[in-house]
Order: C-alpha cells, then sequence, then structure tokens
C-alpha cells in the first residue's frame, strides 16, 4: 500500500485529483479482513473520502449497521467469462432499482 499510496500523491480528491473512492478487495464476505485492509490503506496515506466494498456476497456474521464502507453493486454489459457474446448485451443489470438483497441499513444504488 505504501507504494501505491507514493504513486497516488496529489491525486486524491481532497488534493483536486480524480480519486473519490477505494475498495481494497473485491467480492469478500470478512467484514473484519476488510476493515484491516482499510486501516492498513489508511495507515500507508490512502485517505480517500469514501472506501467501499461490493455488495455481495453477504458480509459474514456480526456485521455492524453502522459500517464504514459504503456496498455497491455492478454489472458487466456481456459475460466476457463465458464466451458466450450476445448481440444485444442483457440491459437489466442497468436499471434502477432495490433487486438484490444487502444488510439491514445499507443505502445502496443499483445500476
Amino acid at each position: 500500500y505504501k507504494q501505491v499510496s507514493i504513486q497516488l500523491d496529489g491525486l486524491w480528491w481532497v488534493q483536486g485529483g480524480p480519486i473519490f473512492a477505494v475498495q481494497v478487495d473485491n467480492e469478500m464476505s470478512d467484514w473484519k479482513y476488510l476493515l484491516a485492509l482499510r486501516d492498513l490503506a489508511a495507515a500507508s496515506g490512502m485517505n480517500p473520502p469514501v472506501y467501499t466494498k461490493t455488495g455481495w456476497p453477504s458480509p459474514s456474521e456480526g456485521y455492524p449497521n453502522n459500517y464504514p464502507m459504503l456496498p455497491y453493486f455492478g454489472g458487466y454489459m456481456d459475460q466476457f467469462w463465458s464466451n458466450d457474446m450476445h448481440e444485444d448485451p442483457d440491459e437489466s443489470q442497468y436499471l434502477f432499482g432495490q433487486t438484490r438483497p444487502t444488510p439491514d441499513g445499507d443505502p445502496f444504488l443499483d445500476v
């Protein structure tokens, strides 16, 4: 994290740069692990206004309602990992709505 932090110096939102949020891992349910990574990143100088986490999988037991990472959801235009390409991508992933379960009290925008 320290080397990444050095390379990103001057690019943080609070410095007038474009980096507003940081995700420290992907699709991880162990919320304590994510907090530990966030703490390591912050101690190394990575201090964005927002830390994020993917909205799935559901967090492991004990997940607090005031968890300091913003969950978000996203989708892919096509399933590049399956070789099942279609001329028209599935647009259902790009509609606003509450379509995925989230822990109680978590704000989210499903786009």
